[in-house]
């Protein structure tokens, strides 16, 4: 499940996120407005793929390609309990913090 998303450190994104590839935040629209120190609650639940899964955070652009301000790979043998990690991409200047929790 992820938790949630803090964002530190940058203007505004226009934010949506992908799991393994399929967006699944926001629920309706192109995405989100996150401000800096700021935090979005999502609430998504899914079931762990044998083979691990990967969390892609996009800042949508409507005149250039999105552009990818971070990701996280979870190995599927990770351990169980709230974890809370940060991902950036350093040419675009954000960093945000994921909070996830595995249940197994």
């Amino acid at each position: 499940m992820i938790e949630g998303l803090d964002h530190f450190f940058a203007g505004a994104d226009d934010l949506y996120v992908k799991v393994d590839g399929k967006k699944i935040w926001p629920d309706s629209g192109k995405y989100k407005e996150i401000n800096s120190q700021q935090t979005k609650e999502l609430g998504y639940s899914f079931q762990m793929p044998q083979n691990g899964t990967t969390i892609e955070l996009w800042d949508y652009d409507s005149v250039s390609s999105d552009d990818k301000v971070g990701y996280l790979n979870i190995p599927q043998d990770h351990q169980s309990g709230y974890f809370t990690y940060a991902v950036s991409n350093p040419d675009e200047g954000s960093i945000y913090e994921i909070t996830i929790r595995i249940v197994s």
